[in-house]
């Protein structure tokens, strides 16, 4: 015999959702919370932390349309998964520019 929360499934069937809901089952046995830790910050980023990771935020895009190409080969390249010169030597003096600038502001 299989049961639903547990009470006999055939208690279930042919009900409409008003009885359904008139009989009072509790639903903290059905939807308890799921206690997830999340992902854990090591330390609160500093302003120049943000900042440093911020100016690096859409190279791959700038070096995606520089080149002709689609975001999706750029990421490849730069994990090492596919091997494009053009693309790398791309990715390079983007970084590289953006480091000059970064310096410049100092």
């Amino acid at each position: 015999m299989s049961t639903f929360l547990g009470r006999p499934a055939e208690q279930f069937f042919g009900r409409t959702r008003a009885q359904l809901m008139a009989m009072s089952i509790p639903l903290k046995r059905v939807y308890e919370p799921v206690s997830s830790p999340g992902p854990r910050i090591a330390h609160k980023p500093t302003s120049f932390e943000l900042a440093k990771a911020l100016r690096y935020m859409g190279i791959f895009t700038r070096v995606a349309k520089q080149v002709g190409c689609s975001l999706p080969h750029v990421l490849g390249v730069a994990r090492g998964e596919r091997q494009s010169g053009k693309v790398f030597n791309a990715i390079v003096a983007e970084v590289q520019r953006v480091e000059r600038e970064a310096m410049a502001s100092l």
